[in-house]
């Protein structure tokens, strides 16, 4: 959300720090921590082995609730006030991580998928909409994150956390429900 407020301001002049200060604690709140505390507390009372969910079938119940508060910040940010093309990509952003977050907690339960590749396939298309939409096409950052991307996806490989089709299967979902809500929204 930074990186978009951020981008945002550049072609709409925002310099309104309560928007940037909605958006981040929104995002923080949404996408970090509850999200974390709801997954310590399940590491405490239910069956999970470790925090990091190693296990696929442990990642189920901690995605669905994810899924959950990031459903929740989509709602809050509907009727928030910021530029009609900021409030829609980053709400795309966010129904996209939603569904992304959905259809891994199912893909979970049968074979093993790269979370950190979801989340930056959603990024990169993310910002391949943006370049798509805006006057001035912020490439370096697409190009940026797809080499972010490599290395994420190289690191995971290197600890023998994924396999290759792990890895691709990933970033491509996180790809296809980020670029894909931006035509239904």
């Amino acid at each position: 959300m930074v990186l978009l407020y951020r981008i945002f301001t550049t072609f709409y002049f925002i310099r309104d720090i309560r928007i940037f200060l909605f958006l981040t604690s929104l995002t923080l709140v949404s996408t970090f921590l509850l999200p974390a505390i709801s997954t310590y507390l399940m590491l405490r009372t239910w069956s999970l082995k470790a925090l990091e969910l190693n296990e696929r079938r442990e990642r189920f119940g901690p995605y669905l609730i994810t899924a959950a508060y990031y459903l929740f910040a989509f709602y809050l940010l509907k009727d928030f006030p910021a530029p009609s093309g900021m409030l829609r990509i980053i709400r795309v952003f966010m129904l996209g991580a939603t569904g992304s977050v959905v259809i891994a907690a199912v893909v979970n339960l049968f074979w093993k998928i790269s979370a950190h590749s979801i989340a930056q396939g959603g990024l990169c298309g993310t910002l391949l909409v943006l370049c798509l939409i805006l006057p001035s096409p912020p490439l370096n950052l697409l190009y940026l994150c797809i080499f972010i991307s490599g290395l994420v996806g190289w690191s995971r490989l290197k600890l023998q956390a994924h396999s290759p089709a792990q890895i691709y299967i990933g970033f491509g979902l996180g790809w296809v429900c980020t670029v894909g809500m931006a035509f239904f929204l």
